[in-house]
């Protein structure tokens, strides 16, 4: 956002120069490597760079004189000459928004800045699109990794290079009985005690100060004197502007496991 409020102001600075070299910034918008447009109060297309022209799968010169409906369909030229460009032709500050631009089969998601500019005692509106099919790419990839975590039966967690939890599923919530709001911000090793909570706080800090990978396994109290047997993984996570490595942490409830060899090795040793 504030990027994005950034941009905006730096839109009204160049607005401040267009209508006296009018030549200079027509040649400005058509070689610029963002997607730049301005349009008329009637919402079609004065100017163009040839980015925003390749963004649409098109050339500039097929696509000067169209009006934006031709490649946004959410601006119909009804609703454009109602509604839409007299909110934007008022316009003090910038506004910035998402939608999408569908033209020759392609569809591409956009953020665009709107704001209004006067040229030639008209009022226009200067337009600076960028393509976030990328960003997008990446957000859903995001939501997906999310979702994975959420949904294992191991713990998974993370904590900062101070060794305070940031992250936090739902299995360690069910491992440790601590919910979400409860358990971040706090020490991680703190929910230990006694020798594991020093054998941790080890652990923690060779692989936050040496980035190793580290595996160990750990007795854990719940209420009433429960003891679990934990396997945990840790591995570095890189924490910006900071000497030290963040940490993620795997915890496997592994209790049965280890109770289930136990008896196999009593069996074992009965039989001999």
């Amino acid at each position: 956002l504030m990027l994005s409020v950034f941009a905006g102001l730096g839109l009204l600075r160049l607005l401040n120069e267009l209508g006296r070299e009018s030549d200079k910034n027509s040649l400005f918008l058509r070689h610029a490597s963002d997607g730049l447009y301005i349009l008329d109060a009637h919402g079609y297309l004065q100017e163009a760079s040839e980015s925003f022209a390749r963004m649409l799968g098109d050339s500039r010169e097929n696509i000067l004189g169209k009006h934006v409906s031709v490649w946004n369909p959410e601006w119909p030229p009804a609703a454009l000459t109602e509604a839409i460009l007299p909110g934007f032709l008022n316009l003090k500050i910038p506004c910035t928004f998402v939608t999408t631009y569908v033209h020759r089969g392609l569809s591409v998601p956009v953020e665009a800045s709107v704001v209004s500019f006067e040229q030639e005692g008209e009022r226009c509106l200067y337009v600076a699109v960028r393509d976030i099919s990328q960003r997008l790419f990446w957000e859903q990839d995001r939501n997906r990794l999310v979702a994975i975590v959420e949904s294992s039966e191991d713990g998974m967690l993370s904590c900062d290079a101070r060794g305070e939890v940031k992250t936090w599923n739902q299995a360690a919530a069910n491992i440790f009985g601590l919910s979400r709001e409860e358990a971040l911000g706090q020490l991680f090793v703190s929910f230990f005690s006694g020798v594991a909570r020093e054998v941790l706080a080890k652990a923690v800090d060779r692989v936050s100060e040496g980035g190793l990978v580290e595996r160990l396994e750990l007795s854990f109290y719940r209420e009433q004197y429960v003891e679990l047997r934990l396997a945990l993984t840790l591995v570095p996570l890189p924490a910006p502007q900071q000497d030290r490595f963040g940490v993620s942490l795997c915890i496997r409830d592994v209790t049965e496991l280890r109770a289930s060899e136990k008896l196999l090795r009593l069996r074992s040793a009965a039989l001999e």
